[in-house]
């Protein structure tokens, strides 16, 4: 075991920021299918990561994993896919407020898990979770007294049909998040990054181009500025090549890969509770890019509820260790 060094924290907080940044670039490509802009995103990300995946085949070879490991690689990344795809179509049918209170359960998920099974919780880490959380409550009960598009539905009763559809919808995505932590935490050690990081991205466009053709979500086999599969590969337009490039950089080499390479100094639950932090960091950098706007005090409150229950579970005292996520971290 080693001591966390100084520079864990850096990095997963620069994760956060970086990983932040995914709803505001988001919004930039206006008119466009939630589910056709995961597609744009992760495909550009493959074709990126393909040079690196061949050098990393080259350097280390084919990885030599046995079946229950390549079964934990699929697993991973059908849990990241679970983690984005139904969080937006959550939002076609509850409210804003309902799909980030349940997409943000995932410390709690993975706190009552330790618990079952029997994994030691410190009293700092039920409390900053608990803390957190609720202030991921009050950030999206503000979010949604913000939007007139987010009152869909609830758990008051309305639209109740459609409400229970978009409520299990975002618990889904709670628990792929929870999949994808505990996963990805398991087997990532056994690989290189960029071919992990390939693996579950190319999951996730498969998942994402079946969910648009299976649904009927319209698309085209061209670069057709709304529907085309390719649109995103349009030099032409500053919202479509440029900044899917820009947001691959930002929201998947330093967001999630920063993630994954946090994961060799930092517990799930620590991970799970720092991500509470995103969409703090993403409402300031929706204003600044003039795409949302600034939160009221419920929001302001929730802010500092987050950002401070956060910080009682992520310090460590320098006598602490690390929890022995992995061995090694390309």
């Amino acid at each position: 075991t080693q001591s966390i060094p100084i520079t864990a924290y850096f990095l997963l907080i620069s994760a956060v920021i970086c990983l932040s940044t995914t709803g505001p670039f988001f919004n930039l490509q206006q008119d466009v299918d939630p589910v056709m802009k995961i597609f744009w995103r992760t495909s550009a990300t493959n074709c990126i990561l393909f040079p690196l995946l061949i050098r990393g085949i080259m350097a280390e070879g084919i990885p030599s994993l046995d079946f229950s490991q390549w079964v934990m690689v699929f697993v991973a990344g059908f849990s990241y896919s679970c983690l984005g795809i139904f969080f937006v179509l959550s939002l076609d049918y509850t409210s804003v407020g309902n799909a980030m209170i349940l997409n943000n359960s995932q410390a709690l998920i993975l706190m009552l898990g330790k618990f079952f099974v029997g994994e030691r919780i410190s009293n700092l880490e039920m409390m900053g979770a608990a803390i957190a959380f609720s202030g991921a409550v009050l950030c999206s009960v503000d979010a949604a007294d913000q939007d007139p598009k987010a009152e869909v539905g609830g758990f008051d009763g309305k639209n109740s049909n459609m409400t229970l559809w978009g409520d299990a919808f975002g618990l889904i995505s709670a628990f792929g998040g929870v999949g994808y932590l505990v996963f990805a935490q398991k087997v990532r050690s056994q690989l290189n990054l960029y071919i992990f990081m390939f693996l579950n991205m190319f999951q996730n466009s498969l998942y994402a181009l079946a969910l648009i053709v299976v649904s009927g979500r319209e698309y085209t086999w061209d670069m057709e500025r709304y529907h085309g599969l390719f649109s995103w590969l349009s030099p032409s337009s500053p919202d479509r090549l440029l900044l899917t490039v820009i947001a691959v950089v930002f929201c998947n080499f330093l967001g999630v890969m920063g993630y994954i390479r946090a994961m060799h100094y930092f517990d799930k639950l620590v991970i799970s509770v720092a991500g509470l932090m995103e969409p703090v960091v993403a409402t300031v950098l929706a204003y600044g890019l003039s795409v949302g706007l600034l939160p009221g005090w419920k929001g302001w409150l929730g802010n500092i509820f987050v950002a401070g229950g956060t910080f009682l579970v992520i310090y460590r005292p320098p006598s602490k260790r690390v929890d022995g996520a992995s061995k090694v971290a390309h």
